[in-house]
Parts: structure tokens; C-alpha cells; sequence
């Protein structure tokens, strides 16, 4: 069984959408009597009917299940939700998962400043607000101005990840290449680099596990030289469920 939220990319508080669920008999005969039953762990989300039956689904016949879902007005910004499927002819038995998150949680950087979220931003070489062609609104952030060589600028945040998720985010270079890189590293482990010439805004996105996190962004110079502006952009990072208190 494989899920779809239809019509939306995420889910919304005050929200009334459809959850698509694609059920395939993947065996050798035919199976009847198929009953298809979806639930959820949160109090802001309610199924309309819930149940479904299937009559019959012959052997590799595919069959789309559609159940309306309605989230609560009141449901917080950041509220992780599991839902869980089960289908069972009485014999044989299926259960899938998928977890969404209500609303998004993102650094923009409109504030202007680092104010939205608890950011650790190094004192000896500071990340700073760029209003330079951002990837989206007026703002972005940047490595550095005037970084010595052979010295990291670095912006970082520790945060507690209530389910497993991802963390994605827009970045841009303007570095020497394959010398000057952008870092980023979850709980000190990198996880990728990039370098080069004023490249455009490029996504890029990271599995998360759920518990504490520490996610660090570091511009890192070499012994010498420099080019282009010397320097990263960093721009809408959307977080995994996270615990906003936090």
C-alpha cells in the first residue's frame, strides 16, 4: 500500500484534504473481502469514515482507497502526526505508516536577524543577514565578511526532533573551487560540502533522526587565496518536527 496526500504538499491547520492510499494484490490469486481501516495518533486529525470495505482485488489489480481527513484550526505549527493503515482479508494482513507534520516550521530570515530560533552563531567570524538576490523574500543568511584563511565561520542550532524526519534548506556559493566549502554537519558528522563561482540557489535535503540534533552550517577556508565573494548563502530551511519550546 502506498500513501498520497492529494491536492497539498503538507498539511494545514483548519485543513480539510484527502489521503490517497494505493492498494495492490501483489500474489498469485484473487482476494475478497478486503477490509481497509485508517487511523491517526493526533487528537487534531479526524477521518470521515475511516473503514472501507474492498470487494475483490484480483491477482496484480491495483485499487484506490480515498478517506477525507479534517485538521483542528487549533492544531500548533509543528504537531507531528502518524498515520497508520491496516487492510486484512481475515487471512492475510498489511499495515503501512506515513508521519506528516501540520504546518511548516522554516528559517527565512525575514526577521532580519537570528531571532526566530536559538541559533549558537560564532562569535569570532559571525554569520550575518543578506538582503544579496536571497532565494526567496528580502533576506538570507551569509558566512562571514573578511574571513581570515585557515579559520571556519560557523552558525549551528540544537534542537529536539520529536519523530524521525528530514531537514532540507537552500544554499549558494561563492567560493574558491574545490577550496573554500560550505559544511553542513547533523551532531558533528558531515554530511556534505560545496564550493565554486556564484552558483545559483540549489535544495538540498538530509535524513534526521528523532531526539536531540545539532545542526551545523560552516564555512571553511583553505591556507590561502580566495575567490568570488568568499563566501555561502544559506536560505528557507524548513525543519523536521521539532519541539518549538525548544
Amino acid at each position: 500500500a502506498v500513501f498520497l496526500i492529494q491536492g497539498s504538499s503538507k498539511i494545514d491547520a483548519g485543513e480539510t484534504l484527502n489521503v490517497q492510499i494505493d492498494v495492490m494484490n501483489v500474489g498469485h490469486a484473487e482476494i475478497t473481502n478486503i477490509n481497509s481501516f485508517i487511523s491517526c495518533n493526533s487528537n487534531f486529525v479526524s477521518i470521515s469514515s475511516p473503514v472501507f470495505l474492498l470487494p475483490n482485488l484480483a491477482a496484480n489489480q491495483q485499487q484506490n482507497i480515498s478517506y477525507t481527513i479534517t485538521i483542528d484550526p487549533n492544531a500548533p505549527i509543528g504537531h507531528p502526526v502518524l498515520f497508520n493503515f491496516d487492510l486484512t482479508d481475515g487471512i492475510y494482513a498489511h499495515s503501512n505508516s506515513i508521519s506528516e507534520t501540520i504546518g511548516v516550521i522554516d528559517e527565512d530570515y525575514e526577521t532580519g536577524d537570528f531571532t526566530s530560533f536559538n541559533w549558537n552563531n560564532d562569535p569570532s567570524y559571525p554569520w550575518i543577514i543578506s538582503s544579496n538576490n536571497p532565494y526567496e523574500g528580502t533576506s538570507c543568511s551569509r558566512s562571514a565578511l573578511n574571513q581570515p584563511d585557515q579559520t571556519d565561520s560557523k552558525l549551528s542550532i540544537d534542537l529536539n526532533v520529536l519523530m524521525n524526519g528530514e531537514i532540507s534548506f537552500y544554499k549558494k556559493m561563492s567560493s574558491e573551487q574545490d577550496y573554500d566549502f560550505l559544511k553542513f554537519r547533523i551532531n558533528g558528522q558531515k554530511m556534505d560540502e560545496w564550493s565554486g563561482i556564484d552558483s545559483d540557489w540549489s535544495f538540498v535535503s538530509f535524513a534526521v533522526n528523532q531526539g536531540m540534533n545539532t545542526f551545523t552550517w560552516e564555512y571553511d577556508k583553505d591556507w590561502s587565496a580566495s575567490d568570488g565573494q568568499d563566501c555561502a548563502y544559506v536560505d528557507y530551511i524548513v525543519f523536521p518536527p521539532i519541539d518549538i519550546n525548544n
